[in-house]
């Protein structure tokens, strides 16, 4: 229960944090309301902190990352060279219908088809 209240409050300081940069006034700086934003995001950050559910989020959040640096990522080269290879695919694959070749084609094989019988 104790942590409901916790998570419950946590998502109270974002919500003020949030809900008093639209009730500022227009003349206030824009620096004060991402200020305000960021503070109750902070509130909220570490009320969950707290929390045992917040607790076993931030390390499975820890764990993710450590688990996102192992990943054996592409290169730019291979990421370009995989997306032109689909892009191509794409457009042939696509294209056809799009500009109605395939369909007519279809359509012209079916009435082939239809006067032969």
């Amino acid at each position: 229960m104790v942590d409901k209240v916790k998570i419950a409050a946590g998502g109270g300081c974002a919500w003020l944090g949030a809900s008093r940069r639209t009730t500022t006034s227009p003349t206030r700086a824009l620096v004060l309301r991402v200020l305000m934003v960021m503070g109750g995001l902070i509130a909220a950050g570490g009320v969950a902190w707290l929390s045992a559910p917040g607790k076993e989020f931030f390390a499975f959040a820890q764990e993710a990352w450590a688990e996102a640096g192992r990943v054996s990522w592409p290169t730019r080269k291979e990421t370009m060279q995989t997306t032109g290879d689909r892009v191509r695919v794409r457009r042939d694959h696509g294209a056809v219908p799009v500009l109605g070749g395939h369909d007519a084609r279809m359509d012209r094989e079916a009435a082939d088809r239809a006067g032969r019988t």
